[in-house]
């Protein structure tokens, strides 16, 4: 928890030391493997807390306001919004270099065509998010069923990409075990020590 920002936009801006608070509005209750906790119950409803912890003040909570209301993690989870978001604009930007280009040619035609180029554009994106860790999976195509023969004539070409921004640990749950019959198994594993 020395943290004092988020390591990119594709990480949450929780468990993020704040400096500058002087105290507490209200005195919450919080275990982290405990969902029924004050804190776990407010964040779990899009409620970003800030808590004193191990002797520092830290923001906590993984999600929007628009939860529960909305439950799709993708217009929940502050990282999901917050990447997706960001990969809009970037690819709205980028592709603004293929407008008014000729979408393909004759399959004779030895020229790449430019909507290959549109999706490797995409595609090569979306790569540089995965292997900065940013997200976790990727795929783009064009969209068969949205690219009909009347939007190819009005020169609109349909692209479907998916993303998989990291999922947040928002909780950890313990589940102690204590086995009396390992007092056997480890009393025999005693005996048959050689003594040096």
């Amino acid at each position: 928890m020395d943290k004092t920002a988020p390591e990119s936009y594709g990480a949450v801006p929780s468990n993020i030391r704040i400096e500058g608070i002087t105290g507490i509005n209200k005195q919450l209750t919080y275990l982290p493997n405990d969902p029924n906790t004050d804190v776990q119950r407010i964040n779990a409803q899009g409620v970003y807390t800030v808590m004193s912890f191990m002797g520092r003040m830290a923001g906590f909570g993984t999600r929007t306001a628009a939860f529960p209301a909305l439950t799709h993690p993708g217009d929940t989870l502050i990282n999901w919004v917050r990447v997706s978001g960001v990969v809009e604009e970037t690819l709205e930007y980028a592709l603004v270099q293929f407008l008014d280009k000729i979408a393909f040619y004759s399959p004779e035609a030895p020229l790449e065509p430019v909507i290959k180029d549109i999706q490797n554009t995409i595609s090569d994106y979306l790569r540089t998010l995965l292997n900065r860790g940013i997200t976790i999976f990727k795929s783009v195509k064009i969209d068969p069923v949205r690219t009909t023969e009347s939007e190819l004539l009005q020169g609109r070409i349909h692209y479907e990409y998916e993303l998989v921004p990291g999922i947040p640990i928002e909780s950890i749950t313990l589940h102690k075990v204590m086995n009396s019959d390992r007092v056997a198994e480890v009393f025999r594993q005693v005996l048959e020590t050689k003594v040096s």
